[in-house]
């Protein structure tokens, strides 16, 4: 089962994919599956993946130089994908992003990405991994 999901579905930590033409299939495998009943038995690990999968691709959109407010602002105009979301068995930021998609909560999500990054920020300046950041502070 593992292998044929993994091949069908790209794993969101691979940095060279197209995040966002990957999260539009997400959305139609999980429509397929959630929506339309296919494979009903693969519903949570769909719904878990699609989640996982929007909020990795708003995290990491400045990575691949795109706003993540922008994008996350076009994922919530898409009322029937933000109720496919879900947050059971995310964790940390991605959690809270898929809530604040949920909620339809711009402000909120700004907070915690800006927080988030910050903080990341700050402890690689304590790890000593940005010492120009350190010295010029």
């Amino acid at each position: 089962m593992s292998t044929f999901l993994d091949y069908y579905t790209a794993h969101p930590l691979r940095r060279e994919a197209d995040h966002f033409k990957q999260l539009l299939l997400q959305k139609e495998i999980a429509h397929w599956v959630i929506t339309e009943q296919k494979h009903t038995e693969f519903k949570p690990f769909f719904r878990k993946k699609l989640s996982a999968y929007t909020a990795f691709s708003v995290f990491y959109a400045p990575d691949i130089g795109l706003d993540p407010i922008t994008k996350a602002k076009e994922i919530m105009e898409d009322e029937a994908f933000c109720a496919l979301l879900s947050e059971a068995e995310l964790h940390g930021v991605f959690r809270c992003i898929v809530h604040c998609l949920k909620q339809q909560n711009l402000p909120a999500l700004q907070l915690h990405l800006a927080a988030y990054r910050a903080a990341k920020h700050v402890k690689s300046i304590l790890k000593g991994e940005n010492t120009r950041a350190l010295h010029s502070a």
